[in-house]
C-alpha cells in the first residue's frame, strides 16, 4: 500500500480525458455563473507570514480578486468535462484555518496550460464530512486515471489562492511537494485509507 502511495505522489496517476470541449464552452459556463469568491465564514484570518508578499496583506492592502474561483462540490465535474488532459493539484495549508488543514484544489490542463481554482471549505483530509467529500473526489480521479499532485503552502498564501487574489503560476513555484513536507503524514494517512477503500 505504501509503495502505491509513494508511486502515486511521485509519478502521479497517469492518464486523463482524451479530449476537451471548445474554449467557448468554458466561457459560457463562467458567464454570470459565479459571485465574487469569499473565504468560508468559519475560516479564521491568517496570522502566518505570507510567502507571496514581503509582508502579509492587511484589510487595507488586501489585493482585489484577479479571477473567479469555483465550488468543488458543484462545479468540479462541469469544468473537468471541459479541460483537456487535466492534472489536479491539492494545495494544503500548513496551518489549519479551521479544525482541519483545508486544501485548495487546482485543475490544470497539461495541454493548454489553462487552470481553474476550487476554493477551500468543503474538502479536508481530516475530520468526517470534509474528509468524506475529499475521499469521494480522490476516488473519482483515480478511477478516471487523472494525475494528482499534492503540495503544502502557508495559510496566508492558501487564502489568497482560494479567494482568487494570487495566480496559480505565481504560487506554484513556492509550494512544497507534499512528500517533502514535515506534515506529509496528513496526506499519507488520507491516501492510505482512500486507496484501500478504492481497491475494496
Amino acid at each position: 500500500m505504501i509503495d502505491a502511495i509513494v508511486s502515486a505522489l511521485t509519478n502521479g496517476w497517469s492518464g486523463g480525458l482524451s479530449s476537451g470541449l471548445a474554449a467557448n464552452a468554458i466561457s459560457e459556463f463562467f458567464k454570470g455563473a459565479f459571485q465574487p469568491a469569499t473565504l468560508d465564514s468559519n475560516a479564521q484570518e491568517s496570522e502566518t507570514p505570507n510567502l507571496i508578499e514581503a509582508q502579509a496583506p492587511t484589510k487595507e492592502t488586501q489585493p482585489e480578486p484577479k479571477f473567479q474561483t469555483l465550488q468543488a462540490l458543484t462545479d468540479f465535474e462541469k469544468i473537468l468535462s471541459m479541460v483537456k488532459t487535466p492534472v489536479v493539484h491539492f494545495v494544503i495549508e500548513e496551518t489549519p484555518s479551521t479544525a482541519w488543514h483545508l486544501p485548495v484544489v487546482v485543475m490544470e490542463s497539461s495541454v493548454t496550460g489553462e487552470w481553474y481554482v476550487f476554493r477551500k471549505g468543503n474538502l479536508a483530509f481530516e475530520g468526517v464530512a470534509g474528509r468524506s467529500n475529499a475521499m469521494s473526489l480522490t476516488r473519482s480521479l483515480v478511477e478516471k486515471g487523472i494525475s494528482i499532485g499534492s503540495w503544502f503552502t502557508d495559510q496566508a498564501s492558501s487564502d489568497l489562492l482560494s479567494e482568487g487574489r494570487v495566480l496559480w503560476p505565481e504560487l506554484k513555484p513556492r509550494c512544497i511537494p507534499a512528500m517533502a513536507h514535515p506534515k506529509r503524514g496528513i496526506l499519507l494517512d488520507f491516501l492510505s485509507d482512500t486507496l484501500e477503500k478504492t481497491a475494496g
